[in-house]
């Protein structure tokens, strides 16, 4: 199944709803999501490597991208580096979300890579939606 079909199934489950992207190696870090976002109102795009992730960012301009750092093929830091090359994601709020990454100079490296945010797991999912939503806001008012 390409990555961009699980987009159409999941996001056609909630319309109208604000899109956000993630990006994990790990299938039940995205069925987390999914379940968390997707439960807030958010219409989730899932993606297991930057390589689907891409493909995706072809055709669809989320709202929110949602990364993993360190993944088998390739790490968050490149996908970052990507989509801030691309002239029509530049503006798009990117949030890394690690458990493996967890100290200040990571978080720093990430920040000046062009990330919004940079947050360790675990989190409570009311402060990731709480983060996601400030995200969202500081984006349209920059």
């Amino acid at each position: 199944v390409r990555a961009s079909s699980r987009m159409t199934e999941e996001q056609s489950a909630l319309p109208g709803g604000t899109t956000v992207l993630v990006v994990d190696d790990k299938r039940v870090n995205l069925q987390l999501a999914l379940s968390q976002l997707g439960g807030s109102g958010y219409r989730v795009a899932t993606a297991l490597t930057m390589r689907d992730a891409l493909y995706i960012l072809r055709d669809t301009v989320p709202a929110l991208i949602i990364s993993d750092v360190c993944m088998a093929q390739e790490s968050g830091y490149d996908f970052i580096k990507a989509v801030k090359a691309m002239p029509r994601m530049r503006a798009i709020p990117f949030v890394f979300l690690t458990s493996t990454l967890t100290d200040e100079s990571e978080r720093r490296k990430g920040l000046a890579l062009g990330a919004a945010r940079f947050l360790f797991r675990p989190i409570e999912p009311q402060d990731l939606l709480r983060e996601i939503a400030a995200s969202l806001v500081e984006a349209r008012g920059a």
